[in-house]
């Protein structure tokens, strides 16, 4: 969970009310769901632990007095809103004044690290405790939420020493140089990979692309190579700056709007001027090509007042739920009284609504957890293993017995790995077709269900070939197909997957391990000759159970043993064992 540390003084001066003991601190802290992780009285320092990994606008002292700021404020006046207090959010209908403050974006960039955002800051000079605030945050952001860089990297530029417009540019490796942050001499982008601490620890981001990205001025001053390091000379922030930017880069122009959202807040709240900053693309994105700095999406969400109830398990009225939700941070839009529907609009600093049981969430917390009574079970139950989940236990038995080991895989996955990889371009329209896929995945790697457990072995043997043959290796796990007669649109099941990577056995061979399995798990079957496109033509079979398809097996084909980057000869299966559910 994210921690975070700041001194008392600034933490309780970003407050409206400071809380008048330690027991009471901690009875707020509830509302972000946070808790005191050190307080002591002879100590300027205060640690919070914070118990919501996908809020990352609390993980700061900023953002953590924001939250309990509103919840105070909405509970005494609960048509003030916290959003009103930040003017300087950019509108699709009304961009922000950015005078000569933008950012030009080569087109190389688009398929290396394609989105920046920024702004600038004004205020009174950096004090210790400010500047401290803003690089934790800079480091919670990027660790945290960005994924180690991957995602969102951010740097922090002494704005006085800058000329714009700046250029965001795809730079060659060996002919552009500057000199790193907490270095004395110039090195160029390849030699700051490989010997400085930060090109050590997060180069893999960019090491294979032939350009990398770099962020420079009107006048061909360096601010930094993003997602590495600044510049020693412009990025070097210290006590005493009273104008600087802040930049952040990314693949995903969602995720940045949002974080770039939340560091504009917590600056505002530490007594910064926001002064936005344009971005010109020259290629197409969601918000088109050109954006402004910070940016509110106003994304709009509709809850009926009688699922909040059904959920939480007593009614809500209107009244309730908009002071709830207003005590949150969301700014409520409408009121349907006769329809039993609340329109509210997400904080432009909040991603974590995806749809109304977050907002039941918002409001459980709002109205206060305590008000709602602890009832005990109504029905009486005895918890025990579903008929399923015992015979899978069994069939791991027997395939240990049968000389396999076991692995187990994630359930998401990526798109190249199971259908590119799989199977000949003619079939990919229709695997995908068939295959369950994630609305807004954070990358391409998991951006499916799994359909199939043979990949997963594949990717094991791929990197295996080291290991002393032969290689047997299973999974009793579960996959997702899309069914229209579903529920929920997909069903999922119980399945088994084995691989055998040893060189002059085959078909036979296999077949006489399906034969043990359907023996000691007594099931009655036969076989039907397949023309499954991963298996060798008249090499393989599948398994017919009460007159059902129930797996496949038998040697696969060289073409998908190559896509794998493996050379022994495989042979492979899969039975569904399981019920399927919805």
């Amino acid at each position: 969970m994210p921690k975070i540390e700041t001194t008392r003084s600034l933490f309780f001066s970003l407050l409206e009310q400071p809380p008048s003991s330690t027991n009471e601190l901690a009875q707020a802290l509830t509302v972000a769901k946070a808790e005191l992780d050190h307080y002591a009285e002879d100590s300027s320092v205060i640690k919070f632990e914070l118990n919501d990994t996908n809020r990352p606008d609390l993980w700061s002292a900023a953002g953590l007095a924001r939250q309990l700021n509103s919840y105070r404020v909405a509970s005494r006046d609960w048509g003030i809103r916290a959003a009103q207090r930040y003017s300087f959010f950019s509108t699709v209908d009304r961009p922000q004044s950015y005078g000569e403050r933008h950012i030009v974006v080569e087109k190389e960039l688009q398929k290396i690290r394609p989105f920046i955002v920024a702004f600038e800051l004004r205020g009174s000079p950096l004090d210790e405790a400010r500047l401290a605030e803003l690089i934790q945050c800079q480091e919670k952001i990027c660790a945290n939420f960005g994924r180690k860089r991957r995602a969102i990297a951010m740097g922090i530029y002494n704005a006085t020493r800058l000329s714009y417009p700046l250029h965001y540019r795809a730079a060659h490796p060996t002919e552009n140089s500057f000199i790193p942050l907490d270095m004395d001499r110039e090195y160029n982008l390849r030699e700051i990979l490989k010997e400085h601490p930060k090109g050590q620890e997060y180069g893999h981001i960019i090491a294979h692309q032939a350009r990398f990205p770099l962020v420079v001025d009107q006048q061909g001053q360096v601010l930094s190579m993003p997602p590495i390091i600044n510049s020693n000379d412009v990025g070097n922030v210290q006590v005493g700056d009273d104008q600087l930017l802040v930049e952040l880069t990314g693949g995903d122009l969602q995720l940045l709007i949002t974080a770039a959202n939340v560091v504009a807040c917590d600056c505002a709240d530490l007594g910064f001027e926001i002064l936005p900053v344009a971005t010109h693309l020259p290629y197409d994105s969601e918000l088109g090509r050109q954006m402004v700095s910070p940016f509110n999406r106003a994304r709009q969400i509709d809850l009926k007042l009688d699922e909040a109830s059904h959920r939480l398990g007593r009614a809500i009225n209107a009244q309730e739920a908009e002071q709830s939700l207003c005590r949150m941070g969301f700014e409520v839009q409408a009121v349907d009284q006769q329809q039993g529907r609340i329109t509210v609009i997400q904080p432009p600093w909040r991603n974590d609504c995806m749809h109304a049981v977050d907002l039941i969430e918002d409001i459980m917390i709002g109205c206060g957890i305590d008000s709602f009574q602890p009832l005990p079970p109504t029905d009486f139950t005895v918890g025990r293993l579903l008929p399923v989940e015992e015979q899978g236990r069994k069939i791991v038995s027997i395939m240990m017995g049968l000389g396999f080991q076991e692995m187990m895989f994630n359930y998401l996955v990526s798109g190249v790995d199971f259908i590119e990889k799989m199977y000949p371009a003619a079939k990919w329209p229709a695997i995908r077709a068939e295959m369950v896929a994630i609305a807004n995945p954070l990358s391409e790697k998991y951006s499916y269900l799994r359909n199939s457990i043979i990949p997963n072995l594949l990717a094991v043997e791929g990197a295996s070939a080291n290991a002393v043959y032969p290689h047997h290796i299973f999974e009793v796990g579960k996959v997702a197909r899309r069914a229209a007669t579903a529920n929920y649109g997909s069903l999922t099941s119980s399945m088994l997957g084995f691989l055998s990577a040893i060189n002059h056995e085959g078909f036979s061979a296999i077949n006489e391990r399906i034969s043990a399995l359907m023996y000691y798990l007594k099931i009655d079957y036969h076989l039907q000759r397949s023309s499954d496109s991963r298996f060798l033509p008249g090499r393989c079979a599948e398994i017919i159970i009460e007159e059902q398809s129930r797996g496949i097996f038998g040697e696969l084909h060289p073409q998908l043993l190559s896509n794998w980057n493996i050379e022994t000869p495989c042979t492979a299966a899969e039975f569904l064992f399981g019920t399927h559910m919805e």
